[in-house]
């Protein structure tokens, strides 16, 4: 009987480097302060997982899967440019690709832009967060971009080529793929720091 496939799925927050245009107005969110100390401590739990797992002289080559990096990317020059910018997931990324890792670009361009012109829209009036409309859409599109990202996953692993996939916790493309492909094998792994849904 083949080996299952398998994806461990990696919850993450994101940082201040890897909003770009957004930084500004989620630097004068209210807790921003206590949520950029918690962010920090998840990413060093991240790197100090990953540096064990993955960065090991023993450790197998895997497929890297990224949420926000659109599939039409020029992967390695837009990784390099957001950790230069000071992005700690994308530095990690950095270090995995030097490894030997795969790391691909995982979501729909179209996806991204329709959830990045929706944030711009929240940014500038945070009232609209409470329209029903706008309540809808988000969880629209988040459901569309986790089956986008699952089915992505489900066709680069293969049962030589486990998987490793960043994403943030507001994401459930573990049920997705329970429906989709339970051939594939999904794992967590256990950080000292977990992170919260809204992260």
């Amino acid at each position: 009987m083949p080996s299952p496939r398998t994806l461990t799925i990696v919850p993450i927050a994101h940082t201040q480097a890897d909003l770009g245009t957004l930084a500004p107005s989620a630097a004068h969110a209210p807790g921003a302060a206590d949520r950029t100390a918690v962010v920090s401590a998840l990413w060093t739990a991240i790197e100090h997982w990953a540096q064990n797992t993955l960065l090991t002289a023993q450790s197998s080559r895997h497929v890297i899967l990224q949420d926000g990096l659109p599939i039409d990317a020029d992967v390695q020059r837009l990784v390099a440019e957001v950790a230069a910018a000071g992005s700690r997931n994308h530095a990690l990324l950095l270090r995995l690709m030097q490894a030997g890792h795969t790391v691909l670009g995982t979501e729909s361009p179209e996806l991204l832009i329709e959830e990045l012109n929706l944030a711009r829209r929240l940014a500038a009036d945070p009232a609209l967060a409470a329209d029903p409309r706008i309540v809808t859409r988000r969880r629209a599109l988040l459901e569309m971009r986790d089956r986008f990202i699952a089915d992505r996953a489900a066709a680069v692993i293969t049962d030589h080529t486990p998987g490793v996939l960043f994403i943030g916790a507001a994401h459930d493309v573990a049920s997705i793929l329970a429906r989709s492909s339970p051939d594939i094998a999904v794992a967590r792994p256990a950080l000292a720091c977990a992170p919260t849904k809204a992260a």
